[in-house]
């Protein structure tokens, strides 16, 4: 198990690395004004190629049925882990991304930017929620895997 999950990392280490190589050679000879940017924010670029690389793998994993067991595994040991006590804050957390929460939010951000006459702004954040609930339908119609459901008995 355990050399499968460094030929994981080596394997997903030699994507990102080629990506990086890939983006800077792109940017030499294509867009010559991004090499300055890209240079200056090398920690950053890789940090996107590297969530970019790790969702990928993940989403790969969730389409072959391949996850559920290290799902499982890691949802069992909060479970055994985490006091009691804890779970009103972690049901504060996980309502902070639902819809209930973040509609309004979205609505009161967008209205404000509207309100300071930043339209762009304003555009892309009253677009970000559509756009994100339209994504997570459709990889949740791709999946099409149930959630485990662990805390429903006890908790």
């Amino acid at each position: 198990m355990l050399f499968n999950i460094a030929a994981d990392i080596a394997k997903l280490s030699l994507f990102i690395a080629c990506a990086y190589a890939l983006l800077g050679a792109y940017a030499r000879r294509q867009r010559p004004q991004w090499t300055e940017p890209m240079t200056k924010r090398q920690l950053s670029v890789l940090g996107l190629l590297t969530v970019a690389v790790g969702g990928v793998k993940l989403i790969e994993d969730v389409v072959a049925k391949e996850s559920g067991p290290v799902d499982e595994a890691i949802l069992w040991f909060v479970r055994e882990h985490v006091p009691a006590a804890l779970s009103n804050f972690f049901a504060a957390f996980t309502f902070s991304g639902s819809a209930r929460f973040l509609v309004p939010v979205a609505v009161v951000a967008a209205v404000a930017l509207l309100v300071a006459r930043r339209r762009s702004e304003a555009l892309l954040v009253g677009a970000s929620p559509i756009a994100a609930t339209l994504v997570v339908w459709g990889m949740k119609a791709i999946v099409g895997r149930a959630r485990p459901a662990l805390w429903d008995a006890q908790w």
